[in-house]
């Protein structure tokens, strides 16, 4: 079941905000006429996305820009060290959703989560405070 959550709580996350594609890149991607694309970024042979050129990612982002609609769950997980999970969040899958989602302005986006609880009353608003260790 997927969770509606504050972006600019989850940008207050380190390893979300620094993959996030910047309003200005966007912005330039879409001056220099980017082609949107609409599919899925992957590279069969080595199951990576970051093989792929800025343009290409910008693209991806326009597209979701153009079809909001089309903006589904993104995939948040939990940073895990020593094999313990953290309350720090990471994106396992949706940055170009959610880059396009903090272009267009939006307050919230929908989230598919089953990690540590303290993070996701963060996330939704229930507590105010930026968990620091997970219940």
């Amino acid at each position: 079941m997927s969770k509606s959550v504050f972006i600019n709580r989850l940008m207050k996350f380190k390893n979300i905000e620094m993959n996030i594609i910047s309003k200005d890149r966007i912005q330039l991607g879409i001056q220099l006429g980017y082609t949107e694309i609409n599919h899925f970024l992957q590279d069969i042979d080595d199951l990576t996305y970051h093989n792929f050129s800025e343009a290409e990612h910008i693209g991806r982002v326009i597209y979701f820009i153009n079809h909001p609609n089309q903006i589904n769950p993104i995939v948040i997980d939990n940073f895990c060290g020593a094999g313990m999970p953290s309350c720090e969040a990471i994106i396992a899958d949706g940055v170009h959703r959610l880059s396009a989602a903090v272009y267009l302005g939006w307050d919230k986006i929908d989230i598919e989560y089953s990690g540590l609880e303290d993070t996701l009353d963060y996330l939704t608003g229930k507590i105010d405070q930026i968990p620091i260790k997970g219940n």
